[in-house]
């Protein structure tokens, strides 16, 4: 990647963060500090938005890494296998592995003896011992060529539907954010009470919302937050393309 490249990345992450993350949480704040009827529907309903923001940033982040990573490395053989199986998992040939894996093991659990036999040639033509030989064969193929995905790299970002700081360590730990100083730092202390909060209103445990302090402080730590990972990320950057 060339410095040209790594610095256009670079651009649209801090793009990102000023022009739509910060700038929301700039009008959310405003908003609610606005003399209103309802104040506290208004809280009720800005308080996902600051989930949102976050996995925003935490994706274009994530994908922008995987960007880089991805440009990096001629052929997938070349990459560390942690990075690599965030392009494996998507592979068509591995996810056809591992459901017919998950078949085979319905089949295993079959308790009637016609169920067992009449699944029985699909055992000797799909076991364990063929899938592996296929399975193997492709994944040799694989290795040699460049690491792609047709979808795009933010495809292939692990969320789990909930970005919280166990996921957050995750994805850092298999692209190696986990190294950076910046990143030892970075501040999930509140980051599980922010999914918390969402999730009890996105899926409607929970129609009260955050007293205007608690609001508050949640909104500080998200522009915190993303602010921090914004700076983790091209700290990542500056040091895997100067290798």
């Amino acid at each position: 990647m060339t410095p040209e490249d790594a610095q256009n990345l670079r651009e649209q992450i801090y793009f990102s963060r000023d022009k739509e993350c910060l700038a929301t949480l700039t009008r959310i704040r405003a908003l609610v500090e606005e003399k209103t009827s309802d104040p506290e529907m208004l809280r009720l309903m800005a308080t996902p938005m600051l989930y949102s923001v976050w996995e925003r940033v935490f994706s274009l982040c994530t994908s922008t890494c995987l960007r880089v990573i991805e440009n990096e490395y001629e052929r997938a053989a070349e990459c560390p296998a942690s990075a690599r199986a965030f392009w494996l998992r998507k592979a068509s040939f591995f996810k056809s592995f591992v459901s017919s894996v998950r078949d085979l093991m319905e089949l295993e659990r079959e308790d009637s003896v016609f169920q067992q036999s009449s699944g029985f040639k699909k055992k000797i033509n799909k076991g364990a011992f063929n899938l592996s030989i296929e399975v193997l064969s492709r994944l040799d193929e694989w290795h040699q060529n460049p690491l792609s995905h047709k979808s795009g790299c933010e495809d292939l970002v692990i969320t789990y539907s909930n970005v919280n700081d166990s996921v957050v360590a995750t994805n850092a730990e298999a692209i190696g954010l986990v190294a950076l100083d910046a990143y030892k730092s970075l501040d999930l202390t509140k980051l599980g009470a922010l999914v918390g909060i969402r999730n009890g209103i996105g899926h409607g445990a929970s129609l009260i919302p955050p007293g205007p302090r608690e609001l508050s402080e949640l909104i500080d730590y998200s522009e915190n937050l993303v602010t921090q990972y914004v700076n983790i990320t091209t700290e990542w950057i500056d040091f895997y393309t100067e290798e």
